[in-house]
């Protein structure tokens, strides 16, 4: 006797299911433990009151565990090949983390709970003068110029979970060098990670720009002349230094309430001459004219 086309199928279906059928599979094994579970219980009822099993149910018993057998090891099947591709998909993405912080232009180093280094990428040996071997194992607090920055830090790192900042370190136990930093606590338990970018040609820039910044302060400060910044476009006045007080008798406040007043303080007489002078002087970058001033 052959079977209708359909039940077949469906049986096929639920037995060996596509992707699209993953319901009819999980709905085939529920429904076959099911009918296992009320077999067995027919079972043991004739087995209780001593009669002897009919044939047809002999039949479906066998039937039944064949089918549990056969999903079952499907669901084997199955639960090997998905762990296979998990476990391929993590690797490849274990990979691609390992090739980005190995290639990573800034330092990263993982700490544990002490501080202490565990992990370091090249760009962090190259930063800070010592081998991959020197820094693990090592406390990173080391490093810092001022061990009680680097306390207070990692405690509020601890704390806050987050941090940013910047600080001084030591380069191979030698030259110091400055950097900027991000550190993130707990990444995963017990380890924080801190990223660290050399800044020390940017720092020493501002240092030395702070430097000619206060003796331009110091030499415009004490010369008995008046030393003017003015605008080229606007022509107003940007700087003037304390002598402008004493030559003109009026505050350097007022010019820098009113940044053309200066004009004013020019002879009349030679006013316009001047000023055209100081025109020309936008385009040739010279400027040297005598002229006399109205004081206050």
């Amino acid at each position: 006797m052959r079977l209708p086309l359909e039940p077949v199928a469906r049986l096929r279906r639920a037995l060996f299911p596509t992707k699209d059928s993953q319901f009819g599979w999980r709905l085939a094994s529920v429904t076959v433990s099911l009918v296992s579970v009320g077999l067995i219980a027919l079972t043991v009822g004739y087995r209780i009151r001593g009669a002897e099993l009919p044939p047809a149910l002999w039949v479906g018993l066998r039937a039944s565990f064949a089918t549990v057998v056969v999903l079952f090891s499907k669901f084997l099947f199955r639960a090997q090949r998905e762990g296979g591709q998990f476990q391929g998909a993590f690797t490849i993405t274990e990979r691609k983390f390992q090739s980005v912080v190995e290639n990573a232009l800034d330092a990263i180093l993982i700490l544990d709970d002490d501080a202490i280094c565990r992990e370091a990428n090249p760009a962090a040996e190259a930063l800070l003068g010592s081998s991959r071997s020197e820094l693990v194992d090592r406390p990173i607090g080391h490093y810092y110029k001022s061990s009680d920055q680097f306390r207070e830090s990692w405690q509020t790192l601890l704390n806050h979970k987050f941090q940013q900042g910047d600080a001084e370190l030591i380069k191979g136990g030698l030259s110091s060098l400055f950097v900027e930093y991000t550190a993130k606590a707990d990444c995963l338990p017990g380890q924080h990670v801190m990223i660290l970018r050399d800044v020390t040609e940017r720092r020493r820039a501002q240092m030395s720009l702070l430097e000619s910044e206060e003796r331009f302060q110091q030499m415009a400060n004490n010369i008995q002349e008046i030393f003017w910044m003015i605008d080229a476009e606007t022509k107003k006045a940007l700087f003037v230094n304390p002598a402008y007080e004493t030559i003109t008798g009026h505050s350097c406040e007022s010019l820098h309430e009113n940044p053309t007043w200066y004009e004013e303080l020019i002879h009349a007489e030679d006013r316009v001459d001047v000023l055209s002078k100081l025109d020309e002087a936008t385009r040739s970058g010279h400027f040297n004219q005598r002229f006399r001033i109205v004081s206050g």
